[in-house]
Protein backbone atom coordinates (compact mmCIF):
# COMPACT_ATOMS: atom_id res chain seq x y z
CA UNK A 1 0.00 0.00 0.00
CA UNK A 2 1.56 3.71 -1.02
CA UNK A 3 2.19 5.35 2.36
CA UNK A 4 0.97 9.43 2.65
CA UNK A 5 1.86 12.08 5.12
CA UNK A 6 0.18 14.36 5.67
CA UNK A 7 0.66 18.09 7.07
CA UNK A 8 -1.98 19.26 8.98
CA UNK A 9 -0.73 22.96 9.40
CA UNK A 10 2.52 23.04 11.37
CA UNK A 11 2.22 19.40 12.41
CA UNK A 12 3.11 16.17 10.21
CA UNK A 13 0.69 13.27 9.99
CA UNK A 14 2.37 9.75 9.35
CA UNK A 15 -0.67 8.08 8.64
CA UNK A 16 -1.29 5.14 11.54
CA UNK A 17 1.79 5.69 12.88
CA UNK A 18 2.94 9.37 14.05
CA UNK A 19 2.14 13.10 14.54
CA UNK A 20 4.80 15.28 14.47
CA UNK A 21 6.10 18.59 15.10
CA UNK A 22 9.53 20.11 14.46
CA UNK A 23 10.68 17.06 13.51
CA UNK A 24 9.42 15.61 17.20
CA UNK A 25 6.92 12.95 17.77
CA UNK A 26 3.84 14.31 19.41
CA UNK A 27 2.17 12.40 22.29
CA UNK A 28 -1.19 11.60 20.68
CA UNK A 29 -3.33 8.73 21.83
CA UNK A 30 -3.41 5.17 19.87
CA UNK A 31 -7.29 5.97 18.85
CA UNK A 32 -6.77 9.57 18.51
CA UNK A 33 -4.23 8.70 16.14
CA UNK A 34 -6.43 6.83 14.45
CA UNK A 35 -9.31 9.28 14.20
CA UNK A 36 -6.32 11.67 12.68
CA UNK A 37 -5.40 9.34 9.85
CA UNK A 38 -8.83 7.98 9.07
CA UNK A 39 -10.00 11.56 8.38
CA UNK A 40 -6.75 12.27 6.38
CA UNK A 41 -7.33 9.41 4.25
CA UNK A 42 -10.43 10.65 3.31
CA UNK A 43 -8.70 14.03 1.64
CA UNK A 44 -10.97 16.92 3.45
CA UNK A 45 -14.31 14.50 3.05
CA UNK A 46 -17.04 13.93 5.47
CA UNK A 47 -16.33 11.07 7.44
CA UNK A 48 -19.28 10.08 9.48
CA UNK A 49 -19.63 9.14 12.61
CA UNK A 50 -20.90 5.63 12.31
CA UNK A 51 -18.30 4.91 9.82
CA UNK A 52 -15.28 6.38 12.34
CA UNK A 53 -16.63 4.25 15.25
CA UNK A 54 -16.41 1.20 12.92
CA UNK A 55 -13.18 2.05 11.71
CA UNK A 56 -11.24 3.10 15.41
CA UNK A 57 -13.11 0.47 17.48
CA UNK A 58 -13.48 -2.27 14.71
CA UNK A 59 -15.98 -5.03 15.85
CA UNK A 60 -16.45 -3.16 19.79
CA UNK A 61 -19.79 -1.89 20.58
CA UNK A 62 -18.98 1.61 21.87
CA UNK A 63 -21.02 5.05 23.02
CA UNK A 64 -20.42 7.90 20.97
CA UNK A 65 -19.44 9.76 24.08
CA UNK A 66 -16.26 7.95 23.95
CA UNK A 67 -15.80 9.20 19.99
CA UNK A 68 -15.92 12.57 21.27
CA UNK A 69 -13.73 12.31 24.13
CA UNK A 70 -10.85 10.78 21.46
CA UNK A 71 -11.51 13.70 18.87
CA UNK A 72 -10.64 16.03 21.70
CA UNK A 73 -8.18 14.32 22.54
CA UNK A 74 -6.58 14.59 19.30
CA UNK A 75 -7.66 17.86 18.80
CA UNK A 76 -5.48 18.83 22.05
CA UNK A 77 -2.93 16.99 20.35
CA UNK A 78 -2.70 19.18 17.52
CA UNK A 79 -2.76 22.28 19.97
CA UNK A 80 -3.21 25.62 17.63
CA UNK A 81 -3.96 23.44 14.39
CA UNK A 82 -6.90 21.91 16.26
CA UNK A 83 -9.24 24.53 13.82
CA UNK A 84 -8.23 21.92 10.61
CA UNK A 85 -10.12 19.53 12.65
CA UNK A 86 -13.50 20.37 11.93
CA UNK A 87 -16.97 18.81 13.20
CA UNK A 88 -19.60 18.60 10.93
CA UNK A 89 -22.58 18.93 13.06
CA UNK A 90 -25.06 16.20 13.12
CA UNK A 91 -23.34 14.00 10.49
CA UNK A 92 -19.71 13.50 11.40
CA UNK A 93 -16.23 14.84 10.95
CA UNK A 94 -13.52 16.28 8.39
CA UNK A 95 -10.04 17.69 7.47
CA UNK A 96 -9.73 21.49 6.09
CA UNK A 97 -8.25 20.12 2.65
CA UNK A 98 -7.29 23.75 2.10
CA UNK A 99 -4.88 23.78 4.88
CA UNK A 100 -4.22 20.06 4.38
CA UNK A 101 -1.22 18.41 2.05
CA UNK A 102 -0.51 15.39 0.98
CA UNK A 103 2.76 13.86 0.06
CA UNK A 104 3.57 10.21 -1.31
CA UNK A 105 6.33 8.50 1.26
CA UNK A 106 7.65 6.64 -1.41
CA UNK A 107 8.18 9.88 -3.61
CA UNK A 108 9.45 12.08 -0.67
CA UNK A 109 13.32 13.02 -1.31
CA UNK A 110 15.34 15.50 0.69
CA UNK A 111 17.06 18.52 -0.68
CA UNK A 112 20.63 20.54 0.57
CA UNK A 113 20.90 22.49 -1.86
CA UNK A 114 17.85 25.07 -3.40
CA UNK A 115 17.49 28.06 -5.15
CA UNK A 116 14.48 30.46 -5.27
CA UNK A 117 13.77 32.28 -8.40
CA UNK A 118 12.02 35.59 -9.07
CA UNK A 119 8.05 34.64 -8.73
CA UNK A 120 6.43 35.64 -12.15
CA UNK A 121 4.16 38.81 -12.33
CA UNK A 122 0.44 37.72 -13.70
CA UNK A 123 -1.18 40.38 -12.57
CA UNK A 124 -0.91 42.39 -15.64
CA UNK A 125 0.41 45.45 -13.91
CA UNK A 126 3.99 45.61 -14.52
CA UNK A 127 4.38 47.59 -11.15
CA UNK A 128 3.76 44.91 -9.36
CA UNK A 129 6.77 43.29 -9.72
CA UNK A 130 7.92 43.94 -6.52
CA UNK A 131 5.47 41.65 -4.24
CA UNK A 132 6.95 38.54 -6.39
CA UNK A 133 10.04 39.73 -6.00
CA UNK A 134 10.47 40.56 -2.20
CA UNK A 135 8.42 37.08 -2.10
CA UNK A 136 11.40 35.51 -3.03
CA UNK A 137 14.06 37.77 -1.40
CA UNK A 138 12.11 36.72 1.85
CA UNK A 139 12.60 32.77 1.23
CA UNK A 140 16.10 33.46 0.06
CA UNK A 141 16.72 35.32 3.51
CA UNK A 142 14.52 32.23 5.10
CA UNK A 143 15.81 29.36 3.88
CA UNK A 144 19.58 30.65 4.12
CA UNK A 145 19.22 30.64 8.22
CA UNK A 146 18.29 26.83 7.90
CA UNK A 147 21.16 24.76 8.90
CA UNK A 148 22.95 22.58 6.62
CA UNK A 149 21.25 23.68 3.40
CA UNK A 150 23.23 25.81 0.62
CA UNK A 151 21.37 28.20 -0.75
CA UNK A 152 21.96 30.47 -4.45
CA UNK A 153 22.62 34.13 -4.14
CA UNK A 154 19.70 36.21 -5.12
CA UNK A 155 22.04 37.96 -7.69
CA UNK A 156 22.59 34.25 -9.03
CA UNK A 157 18.59 33.27 -9.20
CA UNK A 158 17.62 36.50 -10.40
CA UNK A 159 19.65 36.45 -13.69
CA UNK A 160 16.90 33.50 -14.76
CA UNK A 161 14.16 35.87 -14.49
CA UNK A 162 12.19 36.68 -18.11
CA UNK A 163 14.24 33.41 -19.25
CA UNK A 164 12.21 30.51 -20.68
CA UNK A 165 14.78 27.74 -19.29
CA UNK A 166 14.55 24.26 -18.58
CA UNK A 167 14.37 23.62 -14.51
CA UNK A 168 17.28 20.91 -15.00
CA UNK A 169 19.20 23.46 -16.59
CA UNK A 170 19.29 25.97 -14.50
CA UNK A 171 19.54 23.72 -11.08
CA UNK A 172 22.78 22.68 -13.09
CA UNK A 173 23.94 26.02 -13.81
CA UNK A 174 23.54 26.71 -10.06
CA UNK A 175 24.78 23.46 -8.66
CA UNK A 176 21.79 22.93 -6.40
CA UNK A 177 19.35 20.05 -6.15
CA UNK A 178 15.33 21.72 -6.50
CA UNK A 179 14.14 25.28 -7.63
CA UNK A 180 11.17 27.00 -6.23
CA UNK A 181 9.44 29.20 -8.53
CA UNK A 182 6.28 30.61 -8.16
CA UNK A 183 3.82 33.33 -9.66
CA UNK A 184 1.45 36.19 -8.15
CA UNK A 185 -2.04 36.67 -9.21
CA UNK A 186 -5.04 39.43 -8.01
CA UNK A 187 -8.44 39.75 -8.21
CA UNK A 188 -9.71 42.76 -6.52
CA UNK A 189 -8.08 43.36 -2.55
CA UNK A 190 -7.14 39.58 -3.30
CA UNK A 191 -3.42 38.43 -3.58
CA UNK A 192 -2.87 34.74 -4.92
CA UNK A 193 0.50 33.62 -4.72
CA UNK A 194 1.18 29.87 -6.07
CA UNK A 195 4.78 28.80 -5.18
CA UNK A 196 5.64 25.14 -6.71
CA UNK A 197 8.61 22.98 -5.69
CA UNK A 198 10.70 21.27 -8.92
CA UNK A 199 13.31 18.39 -9.00
CA UNK A 200 16.58 19.35 -10.57
CA UNK A 201 17.16 15.88 -11.60
CA UNK A 202 14.01 15.24 -13.45
CA UNK A 203 12.44 18.23 -13.50
CA UNK A 204 9.53 16.86 -12.14
CA UNK A 205 6.92 18.78 -9.66
CA UNK A 206 7.28 17.60 -6.11
CA UNK A 207 4.84 20.28 -4.35
CA UNK A 208 2.68 23.19 -5.27
CA UNK A 209 0.01 25.15 -3.13
CA UNK A 210 -1.82 28.49 -3.42
CA UNK A 211 -1.88 31.10 -0.72
CA UNK A 212 -4.29 33.67 -0.93
CA UNK A 213 -4.02 36.91 1.49
CA UNK A 214 -5.62 40.56 1.20
CA UNK A 215 -3.63 43.05 0.05
CA UNK A 216 -3.18 45.56 2.81
CA UNK A 217 -0.02 45.52 4.91
CA UNK A 218 2.74 44.61 2.40
CA UNK A 219 5.43 43.68 4.54
CA UNK A 220 2.79 41.42 6.85
CA UNK A 221 1.80 39.69 3.01
CA UNK A 222 5.10 38.97 2.75
CA UNK A 223 5.96 37.29 5.88
CA UNK A 224 2.47 35.52 6.13
CA UNK A 225 3.51 33.83 2.62
CA UNK A 226 7.12 33.46 3.34
CA UNK A 227 6.07 31.60 6.35
CA UNK A 228 3.16 29.22 5.10
CA UNK A 229 5.57 28.44 2.39
CA UNK A 230 8.39 27.57 4.66
CA UNK A 231 6.23 25.60 6.54
CA UNK A 232 5.40 23.30 3.52
CA UNK A 233 9.04 23.10 2.39
CA UNK A 234 10.42 21.92 5.72
CA UNK A 235 9.57 18.26 5.19
CA UNK A 236 12.12 18.36 1.56
CA UNK A 237 15.14 19.90 3.20
CA UNK A 238 17.93 17.92 4.67
CA UNK A 239 18.71 19.21 7.74
CA UNK A 240 21.19 16.88 8.83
Amino acid sequence: MEQFEVMLGHHILLPFRQLRYDHRPVPIGNKALQILSTLAAAKGQIVTKYDLMNIVWSGLIVDENALHVHVASARRALGSDARLLITVRGLGYRLDSRLTDYNSVTELRQYSSIAVLAFLNMTGNPAMDYLGDGISEELINSLSRTPHIKVSSRTSSFAFKHNNVDARHICEKLGVDALVEGSVRMAGARVRITAQLIDGEDGAHKWSKNFDHEFADLFVLQGDITDGIMQSLERFLNVG
